[in-house]
């Protein structure tokens, strides 16, 4: 009976522990969730010109991911951003918020100018429409980013 209390306890603790890692990998490196005012004001700070005159964009720096979630009664929104390649020319645009109809005129449109699509992904609101997130990266060699990531 002991034996099976002390296995019962390990198994609970290694879900535990997995279930905590998984979490932790699928949010590191995002910004918090914040609302659509939040995020704006945030963005605002990168758009700001520098000594030389370039914002924290044009120094070399993309957005490789956009969510969108429900809770507590408001859309969030957070981000994940980083270097962009310093070895080719690239172009990034990123959307949230975007009806079906909209976000699948951007992929087609994106597509057809060389873009891809590399991350996206969906909220449901409480009518029950969704809502849809998008990044997409284009190089300068032609070379695509990999496969479109979801975060669904």
């Amino acid at each position: 009976m002991k034996k099976r209390h002390i296995f019962l306890i390990a198994l609970v603790l290694i879900a535990v522990l997995l279930l905590g890692t998984r979490c932790y990998v699928r949010n590191r490196g995002f910004t918090p969730w914040m609302s659509l005012a939040e995020l704006n004001a945030f963005m605002k700070t990168f758009d700001s010109k520098q000594p030389g005159g370039k914002n924290y964009w044009d120094q070399g720096h993309w957005i490789t991911a956009a969510e969108g979630r429900w809770y507590c009664g408001i859309p969030q929104y957070r981000i994940h951003y980083g270097d962009a390649p310093k070895d080719q020319g690239y172009w990034w645009y990123w959307y949230f918020n975007q009806d079906a109809a909209s976000f699948n005129k951007k992929i087609h449109d994106y597509s057809d100018d060389g873009f891809t699509l590399v991350y996206y992904n969906r909220l449901r609101w409480p009518d029950g429409a969704y809502r849809y997130q998008g990044v997409w990266h284009k190089y300068a060699n032609g070379n695509s980013s990999a496969s479109a990531h979801t975060g669904l």
